[in-house]
């Protein structure tokens, strides 16, 4: 743990020497062409001058006895240091990323997600306002609570809500080329800390195969995201189940040599009849693709889509309440499968 900090502030450090190196470029390309270029030429130096030598034994003691004691490493290793050098710093830019290598252009896939969303509430919000029109015409009256009922349907914005949460990590994390993988995404409630019910899962034909009592697992992803109040990421579920005291466990045992990367990112809602939540977790069948060190850019993208869930819950709950005083259990089981026991 000590070191994983100590790790982070490193790289965080470096992070922000490098955007003010970028910032100031000449200073950049005068420091990488010293890096690149002083020490070969002064290890050339060394051994091909002894005058250059001497100088350095008799200024710099400590140099001259590294050099002198391993010239069979020196020489090669300034033959081969701009090679190692780039190397090295590729390597130091791929840990520095914010985002995985692709995901530049998360924010129009979010955008473009999000508006098919708004889409299907504007066209039936169109389609009702012409049939409100129609009747106008015809001189009769539409009643405010059959316009209400009829233009909020937070049902079908939970499921194209969830299916849109699909389509982002399906285009980010699939690349080309590449044979498609069943990504899924769960969309869960939990009230008064126990998860009730997947009322939304994408893609719709495939079945969710944990059972609800093995997702109230302590261990499991869910309702660990549930429990620390924040985004969980497993990059491997089988290394994390094997792992000595990792506490994470497989809920589906019928899967458990398969691997995979998991996120768990739980919303919190407003405590209308008890404390409730709604837990995203999005599986992608291939360790590795989703890691720890880009938590802040999946928390980013999911943001949006928690704030447009927020809202449909509130109407749903509001709806149920002013229709048959539904409560939210009740609400939600009007959405999906019937809440557990």
């Amino acid at each position: 743990m000590w070191f994983r900090r100590k790790n982070r502030s490193a790289i965080e450090k470096l992070q922000n020497a490098r955007v003010y190196l970028w910032s100031h470029k000449k200073l950049y390309l005068t420091i990488w062409t010293l890096l690149v270029g002083a020490p070969p030429i002064f290890v050339a130096n060394y051994f091909q001058s002894s005058d250059f030598a001497n100088n350095v034994k008799t200024q710099f003691p400590p140099i001259a006895a590294i050099l002198g004691n391993n010239a069979l490493i020196w020489i090669p290793l300034s033959i081969f240091w701009s090679f190692l050098l780039t190397e090295i710093k590729n390597h130091l830019v791929a840990r520095m990323n914010i985002e995985p290598e692709g995901w530049g252009n998360a924010p129009q896939i979010i955008l473009k997600a999000l508006d098919s969303v708004v889409g299907h509430k504007e066209q039936r919000f169109s389609n009702h306002l012409r049939k409100t029109l129609d009747l106008l015409k015809r001189g009769k009256a539409p009643e405010p609570g059959s316009i209400f009922n009829e233009i909020t349907q937070p049902s079908a914005q939970f499921h194209r809500l969830t299916q849109s949460i699909y389509d982002v990590f399906y285009l980010l994390c699939h690349k080309p080329g590449e044979q498609p993988e069943n990504l899924k995404v769960n969309l869960a409630w939990v009230e008064k800390g126990q998860l009730k019910n997947i009322f939304c899962h994408y893609p719709a034909n495939h079945p969710v195969r944990s059972s609800i009592s093995a997702l109230n697992n302590c261990g499991s992803g869910m309702k660990t995201a549930y429990k620390n109040r924040k985004i969980l990421v497993v990059e491997s579920i089988k290394d994390a189940s094997e792992s000595k005291g990792g506490g994470f466990v497989i809920t589906d045992t019928a899967r458990a040599d398969e691997d995979g990367a998991l996120i768990c990112f739980p919303i919190e809602l407003p405590p209308i009849d008890g404390e409730v939540a709604l837990v995203i977790s999005i599986f992608y069948p291939r360790r590795g693709v989703f890691e720890k060190r880009y938590c802040k850019k999946y928390v980013a993208i999911l943001e949006p889509f928690a704030l447009r869930l927020k809202l449909e819950f509130s109407l749903l709950s509001l709806k149920g309440l002013v229709e048959n005083g539904q409560t939210n259990s009740e609400a939600i089981a009007s959405v999906g499968g019937a809440p557990a026991n």
